[in-house]
């Protein structure tokens, strides 16, 4: 059982609908990041496994090539989907605990303020969508001046308990002009639909000179093998997952490509990759292999898993 999707594991436990369900509303748009109207569909019928009525795409910009789901849940969605009485398999999850931080994000975000240091060593950071905040308390204890930024109110709460500066904000956006040397976004972008404005805001949270760290899943290889596999899945001889990317929580999906446009477009340069550790005690033989290849290459090949850039406001 412990090889099974986590859908199947929960399905075996709590059961599910007899009949196919929607949660609500979903909603259509261009590409997030450039506003073209012209992209491809690179993966078909994904939805929710409770939610089987609300089918949505994956697909590739023709202009910039940002991956991106189309159509995403609306407002309405996400509430349903958040409602036990609805969604039965909706439990608090783990990895929003500062226990589960601790365990599994320590080593990457140990490494990430590594590199933030050998950029600038001291100074004022915001940590973006921080959660439960492990991030903020490993940098405060390294000699910044640390603080969270968190649009949801129960990760706030987290924070506070473990005694963790945290500001609870809008989802409209930031309010700070020119206050902060560092900003940090630790896999925020994936999961905002507004992610252009999110990076301007936090451009605009920068002092001149200020540093910004975005770290964000890896679509890289993903991206170079889907044709391959998509073959296989119409000769059935591998099968398909209609939750291959939960492509209804993680909406936008970066290569080292896209992450750069992204960066430049929103007016930041010396914009440079990173290696940093990633669940090192489950993946480690596959991580190593692609953090020489990474190093090798000097960065020119870039499949490491998370894909991490810093950047420079001027």
């Amino acid at each position: 059982m412990s090889k099974l999707p986590w859908h199947h594991k929960l399905e075996l436990r709590c059961g599910r609908p007899s009949t196919p369900q929607s949660f609500g509303p979903l909603e259509h748009r261009d590409c997030p990041l450039c506003g073209n109207t012209r992209y491809r569909s690179v993966l078909e019928n994904q939805y929710y496994p409770l939610a089987e009525l609300d089918v949505m795409s994956v697909a590739e910009c023709q202009r910039c090539s940002l991956i991106f789901t189309n159509p995403i849940p609306s407002a309405k969605w996400y509430e349903t989907f958040l409602s036990p009485k609805v969604n039965i398999w909706w439990d608090e999850p783990v990895w929003t605990t500062y226990e589960w931080q601790d365990q599994n994000s320590r080593d990457k975000f140990i490494d990430g303020l590594s590199i933030i240091r050998r950029i600038l060593p001291n100074g004022t950071l915001i940590d973006v969508g921080t959660g439960p905040g492990l991030f903020v308390r490993l940098a405060l204890e390294t000699g910044y001046s640390a603080v969270g930024f968190d649009i949801l109110p129960e990760g706030v709460t987290r924070a506070k308990t473990h005694n963790i500066p945290i500001v609870l904000g809008k989802s409209s956006g930031m309010e700070f002009n020119a206050k902060f040397d560092v900003v940090t976004l630790w896999c925020v972008i994936a999961h905002e639909a507004n992610f252009v404005e999110l990076v301007r805001d936090c451009r605009r949270a920068l002092r001149p000179g200020g540093v910004i760290l975005v770290e964000t899943p890896n679509m890289t290889l993903w991206r170079l093998l889907r044709k391959p596999r998509a073959l296989l899945e119409r000769l059935r001889l591998t099968a398909t997952s209609h939750d291959a990317l939960s492509a209804y929580g993680h909406i936008n999906h970066f290569t080292a490509r896209t992450l750069s446009y992204l960066l430049k477009e929103c007016g930041f340069v010396d914009i440079r990759f990173h290696a940093v550790r990633n669940y090192g005690t489950e993946r480690g033989i596959v991580d190593w292999g692609k953090h020489l290849l990474f190093t090798t290459s000097r960065a020119h090949i870039n499949f490491c898993f998370p894909l991490v850039a810093t950047a420079r406001k001027m």
